[in-house]
């Protein structure tokens, strides 16, 4: 596997409890990082075969793993039924890719907004435009995939006002689902954020220097194999 020069970069999360949330924010202000986007809802479909193949890859830490996922953004969280059949969606699938510390994202195809009145109308809709895109990326074409976890949250977005490619993102409200027909949501993250760094790695002694001080723990945490455990697929 060789990772995307375009893309590839070095992700490294944190966890943050709601309580140290201001002390995070301060640090981030004395440190010059500025927001850099409006907060948005993220909302993810992610896929995997009828073994869970890729969270299983995921999970034993081999060093070359991928996920595959449909991704669309919203200006603010809102209940499930209204993100899943929201007409004004862009879909964009994409392929993460994992080597070693390293990852990238491979956008395989892009689907334009479509009126849907229920969610199962939805899920069947990305389910084949997911088939029409997987020649886009030869390694799952003859893989059955189907859809495995929902996962929805708010992220705000930071960057280094020295070096703009030193990014920092914070996700709130985490929500996990099963897909249609069941889509009653629940909390992931009760009390805490997950912050990812990332960044480059051609940069990566100015980021030495920009988080030595940083006051919170790395973690390794994955919202697609939190969100599997909670609904009882995978054992994380």
């Amino acid at each position: 596997m060789i990772l995307s020069e375009e893309s590839i970069r070095q992700e490294i999360k944190y966890k943050v409890f709601i309580k140290d949330i201001n002390h995070l924010y301060s640090w981030l202000i004395k440190k010059s990082f500025m927001e850099s986007y409006p907060d948005r809802a993220v909302s993810s479909l992610y896929y995997d075969t009828d073994d869970f193949n890729f969270a299983s890859s995921n999970m034993s830490g081999e060093s070359q793993r991928i996920k595959v996922r449909t991704r669309w953004y919203s200006n603010k969280y809102s209940d499930l039924s209204s993100l899943l059949t929201n007409n004004t969606n862009h879909y964009t699938f994409e392929v993460k890719r994992k080597k070693n510390s390293l990852s990238d994202k491979l956008v395989i195809g892009k689907s334009e907004p479509c009126s849907f009145i229920t969610s199962n109308q939805l899920i069947a809709y990305l389910n084949s435009e997911l088939e029409k895109f997987k020649k886009n990326y030869p390694p799952i074409i003859n893989l059955n995939l189907r859809e495995a976890v929902f996962i929805n949250y708010q992220r705000e977005y930071f960057e280094y006002s020295l070096n703009r490619s030193i990014r920092i993102t914070i996700d709130s409200c985490i929500h996990y689902s099963k897909v249609a027909p069941n889509i009653k949501s629940c909390l992931l993250s009760k009390d805490y954020f997950i912050v990812e760094l990332k960044y480059h790695p051609d940069v990566k002694d100015e980021v030495v220097k920009v988080m030595h001080n940083f006051p919170f723990r790395q973690v390794r945490s994955s919202k697609f194999l939190a969100g599997l455990a909670q609904l009882k697929n995978v054992s994380y």
